[in-house]
């Protein structure tokens, strides 16, 4: 589903996709959190608050799933719903790969680069070879 929506279908395509596939797989929030990243890329807000919403349904503490939820409300220029489920993210107790980075983002969008800049060094000390991420460093550090 994620690999063909990518590669070949556009929005028309991907609804009718994600319908068949949640018929199929009823009770998988992946499913659900996948079609709520796509859509999200593709700048539908709507069907991506739906899918996301169906998701969490399913799995409220789906920590991949959060953390693609506040991509999204990032990407969207949503700094307050990205910063809330971050939160609920972090009441989780775990650790999830990018969380630091989506947090430096949102610290850049939000003006704070001294927070971006702690956030992305923390990150980058797990994750060293993240060359995106040494680029937001050299951004936020100017």
């Amino acid at each position: 589903f994620q690999r063909r929506a990518l590669l070949e279908w556009d929005t028309p395509a991907l609804v009718p996709a994600y319908e068949s596939a949640s018929q199929t797989n009823p009770d998988d929030p992946l499913v659900h959190f996948t079609a709520g990243r796509l859509f999200g890329l593709r700048g539908e807000g709507d069907l991506a608050e739906r899918a996301f919403a169906r998701g969490f349904a399913l799995r409220p503490n789906d920590a991949e799933g959060r953390l693609n939820y506040a991509a999204f409300q990032l990407q969207r220029g949503r700094s307050d719903l990205a910063r809330d489920a971050l939160e609920a993210l972090r009441k989780f107790g775990t650790e999830v790969p990018g969380m630091l980075r989506l947090e430096a983002a949102l610290a850049m969008r939000e003006g704070n680069r001294a927070a971006a800049v702690a956030f992305l060094r923390k990150y980058l000390g797990q994750r060293p070879d993240d060359e995106e991420a040494r680029r937001m460093l050299e951004q936020a550090a100017q």
